[in-house]
This record gives structure tokens, sequence and C-alpha cells, in this order.
């Protein structure tokens, strides 16, 4: 079976958010707090207390994840304030699928985008003792990924 157009864009986006992460980890930075703290991506404990952690990173990636799924920015303001991507759609988790970018028109790889997006929603728990391991994040997603389970 043939991967379209929009499966091969979604796979392409998967594949350089695994390689940046990758090249992020094999550098040294520093950290400049006002900018990790982008409105929207950053970590309840880095909101709450200032604390980063590698769960800090698992989380901002999450954001990141469902951002790029569902085309709305981490932040939205709305009448009642503003609404964070995560809030939105563990509100409404069970048409995950319907909350994918509308410019897909619904031609992408279900499978993978549902899988995607339940990993990012692990990302994103407000424990962060809860959320994954970044290596296991990108083992899932590679897997996920996969021209043969994206059909």
């Amino acid at each position: 079976m043939f991967l379209n157009i929009s499966d091969l864009l979604f796979l392409y986006i998967c594949r350089i958010l695994m390689q940046s992460y990758q090249h992020m980890c094999q550098r040294t930075q520093v950290i400049d707090i006002q900018s990790y703290a982008t409105q929207g991506y950053a970590a309840p404990e880095f909101v709450n207390t200032g604390s980063i952690s590698a769960k800090s990173d698992v989380y901002s990636y999450g954001i990141l994840l469902l951002v790029l799924l569902t085309r709305r920015p981490a932040l939205k303001s709305t009448l009642m304030g503003e609404e964070a991507v995560v809030d939105w759609i563990k509100a409404f988790r069970e048409k995950l699928l319907q909350m994918m970018d509308p410019r897909l028109k619904g031609q992408y790889p279900k499978k993978a985008a549902f899988t995607v997006a339940t990993l990012a929603l692990q990302c994103t728990l407000v424990q962060a003792s809860s959320r994954p391991e970044m290596s296991d994040v990108l083992q899932k997603l590679k897997k996920a990924v996969r021209p043969s389970k994206c059909i």
C-alpha cells in the first residue's frame, strides 16, 4: 500500500523532531530560564517552583507534539481567559482524532496519529515522576511512525 503526501509529511515532521532532540542531547547547554519558560510549554513544576529536570523537557516535548498534531497554539486566548492546548485535549480526549489539524482533512495515518497523541498526553502528565523518560518517548515515537504502522 502506498503512502499519500500527508502520510509522508507526518513521518517527515516526526523524523525532524526526533533528530532535533537527539542533536540537543549531544551538546552541553546553558539553560536560559526566561526562554525556557515560553508560555504554554513550561512544565508545571517549573512554573510552580522554578525547578528544571529532564522530565521538564519531556513535558515541553509533549506540548510541542500536541501543537504539531492539532495546529493549536500552546496557549490560546479565549473569552474565559487563556486555554492550554493540553487542557483542551484532555477535556475532549475521547474525540482525540477529531482534534487533529483540520488542514489535514482526515488524510493521515489514524493509528499513528492516535499513538503520537496518546504519547504526547503521557508526556504532559502533571506529576513529573509519572512522565516517561525521553529515551522511551523517542523509542515509542519511532515505532509509531514506521510506515508499516501508519497504514
